[in-house]
């Protein structure tokens, strides 16, 4: 970007922020002069004849290197422009349209929205939501945002939206309530929100969901998976660019990278499992006197607890070779809930594997693990007997 003068740009930015924090942002756009503003290169792109469909990025403010098709490389309104001031009463309420862009040669060019890029400039913002499209060989290469079994018509030429997978679910939710399973990837760097059905149909959102980051388009993300009877949440979206639930209960926030909690183990579970071993009933149901107690796989709650923390395991695990239902069990000590999962590794080496929660069954997004042990490990035996 080139600035008529670039001070002036910047204590225009400066005192319309200041503006805003006292809710006179307006007044101020209404008696200053709007600072002007040029791109650098006053190329054109090359005649195209056709465009891909639309996918929803957020890119930053610097790729924009021209308009798509214009008579000059100049960005200045009158004071007071009413569609200036409406953008950016948009962007302040976080529903603003994603202009809409061209890429080519790894550069954006704006295809509308030249009032709506401008106010993100003098906003001071450093990135933008935007409708990318790319350049197609022919007709037949335009897709569709989003396809279900045969493409989703009216998306071609529009508007990459994220809100519009929202729009999708509500009017064709019937179809959501047989899912097999959902899956997020990433291909050609553009995100693909998967949900595959019990009778095998695919309906697929094509870059309008992501997941990694906490832009416009993983918040729907998120919405759109809880829409479906998925227990997620912001926090387990930001953190994976790709996932794969086949269960509604299967997003998790588990790291079993993480080291083992050796305090929780010796001072809190061991003792608890001392005291039931002397209880002439371990795995009694009811617990008078808020005394631990150990109940078994073989009551059918722990057990669907224990094969779902199973699941976890091998996901996350290369070398797992089968669950132990037999040694499993959960303990209770007072409002906490211990899950120990045994399993035999490839090796022929047993394991244990040992999660805490405070409630049964056990919440998927606040589950925490709370380390491995190994059978060579003294603490072991501590843990199976």
């Amino acid at each position: 970007m080139i600035y008529e003068n670039e001070k002036i740009f910047k204590d225009f930015v400066r005192e319309l922020n200041h503006a805003i924090e006292d809710c006179s942002w307006k007044m101020y756009l209404q008696t200053h002069e709007f600072p002007k503003i040029y791109f650098n290169d006053y190329n054109f792109l090359p005649t195209i004849n056709y465009l891909s469909a639309p996918y929803y990025d957020e890119i930053p403010v610097v790729q924009v290197k021209n308009f798509f098709r214009g008579s000059n490389n100049a960005l200045g309104f009158n004071t007071g422009d009413m569609r200036v001031i409406s953008s950016i009463d948009y962007i302040l309420t976080n529903s603003c349209l994603p202009l809409s862009v061209v890429l080519y040669e790894k550069n954006y060019f704006i295809l509308d929205g030249r009032h709506r890029f401008y106010a993100h400039l003098i906003l001071g913002r450093k990135t933008l939501p935007v409708s990318v499209h790319e350049i197609a060989n022919d007709e037949s290469e335009q897709g569709n945002m989003i396809t279900i079994a045969k493409p989703f018509q009216g998306d071609s030429l529009g508007l990459a939206i994220p809100e519009k997978a929202l729009d999708f679910f509500e009017r064709y939710h019937i179809f959501f309530k047989s899912i097999y399973c959902v899956e997020l990837y990433n291909k050609n760097n553009k995100s693909i929100l998967q949900f595959t059905l019990e009778n095998g149909d695919v309906i697929s959102f094509f870059g309008c969901c992501s997941a990694g980051n906490n832009t416009r388009s993983s918040v729907i993300t998120c919405e759109l998976l809880k829409k479906c009877g998925f227990l997620v949440d912001m926090e387990f979206i930001s953190s994976n660019k790709e996932f794969c639930l086949n269960d509604k209960n299967d997003a998790n926030k588990i790291n079993f990278n993480m080291q083992r909690n050796l305090e929780v183990i010796t001072e809190t579970i061991i003792p608890a499992l001392r005291i039931c071993k002397r209880s002439k009933r371990p795995s009694i149901i009811t617990n008078k006197y808020n005394k631990p107690k150990k109940v078994l796989s073989s009551f059918k709650n722990v057990d669907l607890c224990l094969v779902k923390l199973y699941d976890y395991i091998i996901k996350g695990n290369d070398d797992i070779f089968q669950y132990e239902p037999l040694s499993s069990y959960m303990l209770q000590v007072n409002n906490q809930y211990f899950f120990i999962v045994e399993v035999i590794k490839n090796t022929n080496e047993r394991c244990i594997y040992i999660f805490l929660d405070n409630c049964l069954p056990f919440n998927n997004l606040t589950i925490k693990f709370i380390g491995a042990i190994d059978e060579e490990d003294s603490l072991f035996k501590f843990i199976t007997n």
